[in-house]
């Protein structure tokens, strides 16, 4: 019997897809280094730029081509892609869990000068605002600009 001391892993960044996503990287360099470098070369009629420019696209492709036979040139561009838009999902989140952060200190408040107004409740609830202010890059702007 095997005792795995490591729990199985739940996210999807295994070895295996972010050697996939770097390669993915690596072509869109080869590519875009191929181009140039190959377009330079035909307006400067210079042999070297030309043959570093085709060998640059022939590695672009040949990457490109192992990534799809493994069935990782997809997944590999949709990361990419995500890559500059974050996680919406995780994102919403914390938006959601602000407004209703606001909502419940707008109703504490709300309670001010009342016996039953507890102003350690509206510190911690504005502790907890804050927190989730600086967990947020794009919330974290908003509000301190």
């Amino acid at each position: 019997m095997k005792i795995d001391s490591h729990p199985p892993r739940s996210d999807s960044n295994t070895p295996a897809e972010m050697f996939a996503r770097a390669a993915y990287v690596g072509f869109l360099g080869a590519c875009a280094a191929g181009l140039t470098l190959t377009l330079l070369g035909a307006a400067l009629r210079d042999g070297r730029c030309l043959a570093a420019g085709t060998l640059a696209l022939a590695v672009a492709w040949r990457v490109r081509g192992w990534l799809h036979r493994r069935g990782q040139l997809e997944p590999a561009a949709e990361a990419f892609d995500a890559v500059g838009m974050g996680e919406p999902a995780a994102e919403n989140a914390r938006i959601d869990r602000l407004v209703s952060l606001l909502r419940e200190w707008d109703t504490l408040e709300q309670k001010r000068g009342r016996p039953d107004f507890d102003p350690w409740a509206v510190q911690a609830l504005r502790h907890d605002i804050q927190e989730t202010v600086d967990r947020s890059p794009d919330l974290a702007r908003l509000f301190h600009q």
